[in-house]
């Protein structure tokens, strides 16, 4: 579904009404990394929207216009502005 992102497994992949879920991470070369969540209990997955959760070197971080100041998740999202939070972290310099 998502470019540079690895889907998480097949049993995690269904809401008990049927609907999809959808649980993926990208790790990119600059320290960043993407966790992609749609499920129940995210923000937004009721509605079949995606919540991102931001992280460097394996630990949640807040970083505008990615997440908001002061928040390392941003939910209610659709897979086209998941892309487009995919491109924005993959292209981030390595260091600030």
């Amino acid at each position: 579904m998502f470019e540079h992102i690895k889907e998480g497994p097949p049993s995690l992949m269904k809401f008990k009404d049927g609907r999809d879920t959808y649980t993926g991470v990208g790790n990119f070369s600059n320290g960043f990394s993407l966790s992609v969540v749609r499920h129940s209990g995210s923000y937004g997955g009721e509605q079949g929207l995606f919540e991102i959760l931001l992280m460097r070197n394996d630990k949640p971080i807040s970083l505008p216009p990615i997440t908001e100041e002061g928040d390392t998740i941003k939910g209610f999202l659709t897979e086209e502005q998941v892309n487009s939070i995919i491109a924005d972290t993959r292209d981030l310099p390595g260091t600030f």
